[in-house]
């Protein structure tokens, strides 16, 4: 059966085949051309939103932080009456609480820390990362200003999506993961991406323009981040005489979980253990350390030892050098300055002069490269979370922690397609990875890239040979002539296996075989290859989705 003329047309220049993972969920249409944040990281301006559980900035915001933060079953789980509970113990607590934070100042100066800290992390990565600046600093509280909400619409206000794209990385200051913490707050988060972006916004999963997430979930054992412990640690210990230096017990104290949630699967206490490990290793093993917990809430069990019971009991035994270590927190706030300072340093300790605490990062410029590399990192490795990330606890029954991981990792899957381009990954395996992206937990958000193949004539009728020629004048041609028409420069690598990426045209060429071909096949069969971002091609439509 004859080709119709244009499809023959078509056909006498290299065959296009689209293959678009997710094309049948496309919208029969012009593509939207606006500004979107590739991947790879090849645009910007990118979002970078330090994730927190915040604090109140006076005391008159006491009472709606703890309001917040006992009605959080992620984080205090208080069982099927928590909405009754929490409030009731927010109420009892905020004039207990306002006290404290009267005492360090009349609030907590966390929100600062985060802002100074995100400001001059993004300095530095507009010069280390020219490619996916400029980097515009965002901060996200669970529990107080800015709330994870605010600062959602902010960033909508600012450009980022609603039909305009962009990237943004969500970045835990919660070095060590848990579910109570940033899991928490990756929930929030995915919260507000449904309700401003998603299925509660307009109906749709992955709604074209919206922002595109990647995050940074843990880091326990970042060089830099044991490299600032450790320097501030050495500070502090340089205070001591010198004959007494050496008998110093370090003690880690770390914010305590409930052991509901540990017995749960929590990886917490691990990568907290984790981070100690590597900053005595940094310290040479030279002094005695022990790992403690605090700031525990109510009569429930909590993992322990408390830091508070420690000094006590070391200080019944004679062990009266010790050296406290925010080992948790990457900034002062509430429970270094009240609750280590003023608790357990002016009152179990008695005030003695052998009990310090080092101090926290705060405006350390170690800390701040630290954040600067590992962003670094992160936008370079096309990822967009952690393999852990994806992985739920044993016994986890959240449905909201189940969709928020589900999400990720969807988006993970494409992103790491697109880094493997940039890291030459073989061709066959490049297509079996775009391919595989055809799951159902995936298959409702939009197709960021297009993978365009360019085989030769030949090989396409011996590769497809399901493709009648009606079924190819019903949409391959159309599909072809579209793309013929867009204004893409496709470089032609010969038999290069690994692929090249240019950024400028935000494009990817390298030799590829099509599903179907014998993997010994010769590569002189296969023209060429691209994947494009769809924001790209002006004018452009989906492929067909039975490729």
């Amino acid at each position: 059966m004859a080709l119709r003329a244009p499809f023959s047309r078509a056909a006498t220049r290299p065959a296009t085949c689209i293959l678009s993972p997710y094309s049948s969920q496309w919208r029969r249409g012009n593509a939207s051309i606006a500004p979107q944040q590739v991947p790879t990281g090849s645009k910007g301006p990118t979002a970078m939103v330090f994730m927190n559980m915040g604090g109140p900035a006076t005391t008159d915001e006491v009472h709606g932080f703890l309001s917040m933060l006992f009605a959080d079953k992620d984080l205090i789980p208080l069982g099927p009456l928590q909405n009754y509970i929490g409030p009731y113990i927010a109420r009892r607590r905020t004039p207990k609480i306002q006290k404290q934070y009267a005492e360090i100042g009349g609030g907590s100066p966390i929100r600062k820390w985060s802002e100074h800290q995100a400001a001059e992390m993004c300095k530095i990565l507009d010069k280390t990362s020219p490619e996916t600046a400029p980097h515009k600093p965002y901060v996200a509280f669970r529990y107080a200003n800015p709330l994870t909400e605010d600062t959602y619409k902010k960033m909508l206000a600012d450009g980022f999506g609603g039909g305009n794209g962009g990237r943004a990385v969500a970045f835990t200051q919660y070095p060590q993961y848990s579910c109570s913490t940033t899991g928490s707050s990756l929930n929030e988060l995915w919260k507000w991406r449904t309700r401003l972006e998603g299925k509660r916004a307009n109906g749709e999963a992955e709604p074209e323009g919206a922002i595109k997430w990647s995050v940074i979930d843990r880091w326990p054992a970042h060089p830099g981040l044991v490299e600032a412990f450790a320097t501030n640690i050495e500070k502090k210990l340089a205070e001591y005489p010198e004959d007494r230096r050496d008998n110093v017990v370090i003690l880690f104290s770390a914010h305590s979980l409930p052991m509901t949630v540990v017995n749960r699967g929590d990886p917490y206490p691990a990568e907290v253990a984790a981070t100690v490990y590597a900053v005595m290793q940094r310290l040479g093993m030279k002094h005695k350390y022990r790992l403690v917990w605090q700031s525990q809430v109510g009569p429930q069990p909590w993992l322990g030892a408390q830091t508070s019971d420690t000094v006590k009991e070391y200080m019944k035994k004679g062990q009266t050098d010790m050296l406290l270590v925010p080992i948790a927190f990457t900034s002062d706030h509430i429970e270094t300055l009240y609750e280590l300072d003023k608790e357990v340093i002016g009152e179990d300790a008695e005030g003695h002069e052998g009990v310090k605490r080092a101090d926290s990062l705060n405006d350390s410029p170690i800390f701040i490269q630290a954040l600067a590399d590992l962003a670094k990192s992160h936008l370079e490795s096309g990822k967009a979370c952690s393999p852990q990330l994806t992985l739920r606890c044993p016994k986890c029954t959240s449905e909201r922690c189940a969709a928020q991981k589900e999400f990720f990792a969807s988006q993970n899957q494409v992103l790491q397609a697109a880094a493997g381009l940039k890291a030459g990954l073989p061709a066959n395996d490049l297509l079996y990875t775009f391919l595989s992206l055809r799951q159902p937990e995936v298959r409702n958000n939009r197709c960021m890239y297009w993978l365009i193949a360019f085989p030769r004539v030949e090989l396409l009728k011996k590769s497809y040979p399901r493709f009648a020629p009606r079924r190819c004048r019903a949409n391959t041609k159309w599909n072809i002539r579209r793309v013929m028409r867009a204004p893409i420069v496709i470089e032609d690598l010969g038999n290069h296996i690994n692929s090249k990426v240019d950024v400028e045209r935000n494009q990817v060429s390298m030799p590829i075989m099509p599903r179907g071909v014998d993997p010994e096949l010769d590569m002189e069969d296969v023209e060429r290859v691209s994947i494009v971002s769809a924001d790209s091609i002006p004018g452009a439509v989906p492929g067909p989705d039975s490729l």
